[in-house]
């Protein structure tokens, strides 16, 4: 198999990049740091860093939102960057294996083969796969054989809901919820409930640290913020079940998209499922109480990978180096939107 294929997922927060038989090799924040001149002066995690801490001459980008493309210029400029610098320049012309949503426009799906057409970067060819597709082969499972899959990503935008079965997708579904809803309640209501105003960054650690789903966590953490009204930093105290209670909605919404999910499933790919069980991955279902959620209300088993956030990488691995999981990548598929 050639060392010259690649694998990319291109998430709203992380960028991962893999090259055949070598595993990942690039894994961090998919932002950039543009300066007034419109010339970027930090990549990944850099980047991050300098989130919700830079002057108004200093832009932070997230060049992907929501599962697509938001701003081409600049994920055009990370991947350069990127192979400039992290990957040799020996390697010469490429072959890309990169992990679209299923639920896009067919124009959403153009921009990602355009993105790597059009970047400063050599390819001889690149092809598609849709990301649950690439989420089954990282978890493990057959995708090619008869047998129903359910298929839960949940990421930091969106949450997409998916059953394959021989190969293909039997039916989906996307979210537009993930992770940064989370971070967003969680700010709002440390604002609302205790006059502290936080960053989403440290909302995001709430979410990791305090936040159980099963509302069985009677914990607290003290957080650091600015306060409303005297304006001036301020530790208060936060509770578990405030925490739960400004996620809850989040979590009931991607729990009952599941069970309608399930409620269209055909017949014999629902035997399937329920003996398998309901797959769930994605950065975002290691929130703690997940799996038990989602297990109490369908009455199903739920399957949690120990590395959800790897998954889909992983598994385009698996399908740039096995010959018969190639079927599942639409090569030279740029024609086909045009």
């Amino acid at each position: 198999m050639s060392h010259k294929d690649f694998g990319i997922d291109l998430g709203t927060k992380h960028i991962k990049i893999s090259r055949s038989h070598e595993g990942i090799l690039y894994d961090a924040n998919n932002v950039i740091a543009v300066n007034e001149f419109g010339n970027v002066i930090a990549y990944g995690e850099e980047a991050y860093d300098m989130y919700e801490k830079t002057p108004e001459s200093i832009v932070i980008s997230f060049p992907i939102s929501k599962g697509v493309i938001a701003n081409v210029t600049d994920m055009t400029r990370y991947l350069q960057w990127i192979f400039e610098n992290v990957f040799s320049p020996k390697i010469g012309k490429k072959n890309f294996y990169i992990a679209v949503p299923t639920n896009i426009t067919d124009v959403e799906k153009r921009a990602f083969i355009s993105l790597l057409d059009d970047a400063p970067i050599k390819t001889k060819n690149i092809s598609i796969v849709e990301k649950p597709m690439a989420d089954a082969c990282g978890l493990g499972i057959d995708a090619l054989n008869d047998k129903g899959n359910l298929i839960v990503d949940i990421g930091a935008a969106t949450t997409e809901i998916t059953i394959i079965s021989m190969g293909g997708i039997v039916y989906s579904r996307l979210l537009k919820v993930g992770g940064d809803n989370y971070d967003i309640n969680i700010a709002a209501m440390v604002k609302n409930r205790l006059n502290t105003i936080i960053g989403l960054k440290t909302a995001s650690s709430i979410k990791y640290s305090i936040c159980d789903l099963t509302n069985e966590c009677r914990d607290s953490v003290n957080i650091m913020g600015r306060n409303i009204v005297s304006g001036l930093p301020s530790e208060v105290t936060l509770p578990a079940e405030y925490v739960y209670d400004s996620v809850k909605d989040l979590a009931d919404e991607i729990v009952t998209a599941i069970k309608n999910t399930i409620e269209r499933t055909p017949p014999e790919i629902f035997k399937d499922i329920s003996e398998r069980g309901i797959f769930l991955t994605g950065g975002s279902s290691r929130l703690k109480g997940i799996d038990r959620l989602v297990a109490d209300s369908t009455g199903m088993k739920v399957n949690l990978n120990p590395k959800p956030e790897d998954t889909v990488i992983k598994g385009l691995e698996r399908i740039m180096e096995d010959s018969k999981l190639k079927r599942l990548a639409f090569s030279n598929i740029k024609s086909e939107y045009e």
